[in-house]
């Protein structure tokens, strides 16, 4: 046998060596997942479903499920956990919240052992909907001459409609939800994308209020026109601004002030100011004033705004704005920074009643900005504005808590 003869058999010894080593079987430390497809999709939600391939030597702590429109993980997805037996092979659960009709998603399974997060393969579905989920899709709407990158949009209602204004050039558009309609109504005087800044409002009677950070005039839009009340208290807006409104009164309030207005006189009254470096939120629960706080602390007062107590901390990451509202006795915070401008799309719910905190399904749409987003609250629901492209195109979001309660 000459020499190419000999090198030619020590390749295909080497080569079997190979086939043969990994043709035994190796006893992983960590366990192998593998998500199965989804079962019985209907309107009511669906059945997910996984099986183990191998448990591992590593001690599983917690085995579940997590779902995202785009590739999910455990800390920024919506996720369940179910009870671990390391005897059963094949796992299911029925899900009925978390999933918005006509929208796509990416599961997979996941195990907790003592030193890894496992990650299953991913599998994709198309949802029909789920019986308890908060959120629905309404229509996208294209807000001409509308350039996002530029400024904030802020949302606000008075009891009937729906308003956005969009500090690029001051755009105002009133928002009727019951008819579907959206009607262009007067820009906000004398504005520019440099006459904003923060911006805080609320609700009178009716009639809507507008602080602005970049500019000393108090201003109220009532009977389809906007009306210079003349000049507003001075505001320290580094530790953040606050409006809302109980008992006919409006109050508007930053770490260092709360300044109460009276509609019938046009006065403003210094009040005491909230126990707090910077506020972050507020809701009004049945008269009650909840405001969060640095350091996640929440205060309460009564309608009288004299006292104020500390009553909890909020359970979510504290950085950047915070969206905050209540409907129907509860108190909801949330989508504010989580790295960057991204926004931490979870919500907290909050009873005043047993004072607790409960987690809700994600925000649908990802990778959103904070900036972008606007909020307005009209007839015991939340309504949710963020952009589909810099260039006016808009999706409505509802948030409707009936749908918490029937789960609970």
């Amino acid at each position: 046998m000459n020499w190419k003869g000999k090198i030619i058999i020590i390749i295909h010894l080497i080569i079997l060596s190979g086939c043969l080593k990994d043709a035994v079987p190796e006893i992983k430390e960590y366990p192998v997942i593998k998500i199965l497809k989804p079962t019985h999709i209907d309107s009511s939600g669906i059945t997910l479903n996984a099986e183990y391939i191998n448990h591992g030597s590593e001690k599983t702590i917690a085995f579940g499920f997590v779902w995202d429109t785009e590739k999910p993980d455990i800390l920024n997805s919506d996720t369940t956990i179910i009870s671990y037996q390391p005897e059963i092979k094949t796992y299911s659960i029925r899900l009925r919240d978390g999933f918005i009709k006509g929208y796509a998603y990416k599961v997979q399974a996941f195990a907790y052992t003592e030193n890894n997060v496992v990650y299953s393969n991913t599998i994709d579905f198309k949802s029909l909907g789920s019986q308890y989920c908060p959120w629905q899709q309404l229509l996208n709407y294209n807000f001409r001459g509308i350039y996002y990158s530029f400024g904030y949009g802020y949302g606000m209602s008075n009891n009937k409609c729906g308003y956005i204004l969009f500090s690029h050039m001051g755009d105002f558009y009133e928002l009727n939800m019951i008819d579907n309609i959206i009607i262009k109504k007067q820009n906000f005087p004398n504005s520019n994308r440099q006459s904003f800044g923060l911006v805080a409002t609320l609700n009178i009677d009716n009639n809507l209020y507008f602080i602005c950070a970049k500019s000393k005039i108090f201003w109220q839009y009532s009977n389809d026109a906007w009306h210079n009340l003349g000049q507003r208290p001075d505001f320290n807006f580094s530790s953040g601004i606050i409006g809302f409104s109980v008992n006919g009164k409006g109050y508007f309030g930053t770490g260092s002030e709360l300044y109460e207005y009276n509609e019938e006189t046009g006065f403003w009254i210094s009040k005491k100011p909230i126990p707090t470096s910077k506020v972050y939120s507020s809701a009004i629960i049945n008269e009650g004033v909840y405001v969060i706080g640095a350091n996640k602390e929440v205060f309460k007062s009564d309608s009288i705004l004299d006292n104020w107590s500390y009553v909890s901390d909020y359970p979510g990451i504290l950085e950047g704005q915070l969206i905050g509202f209540s409907l129907k006795e509860k108190a909801y915070f949330g989508l504010n920074y989580a790295s960057g401008f991204v926004v931490n799309r979870f919500i907290w719910e909050y009873d005043p009643k047993k004072n607790s905190w409960n987690r809700l399904c994600i925000f649908p749409r990802y990778k959103l900005y904070q900036s972008n987003i606007t909020l307005f609250t009209i007839d015991g629901k939340a309504y949710f504005g963020v952009p589909l492209s810099d260039f006016g195109s808009f999706q409505l979001f509802e948030f409707n808590p009936d749908k918490l309660i029937q789960k609970n």
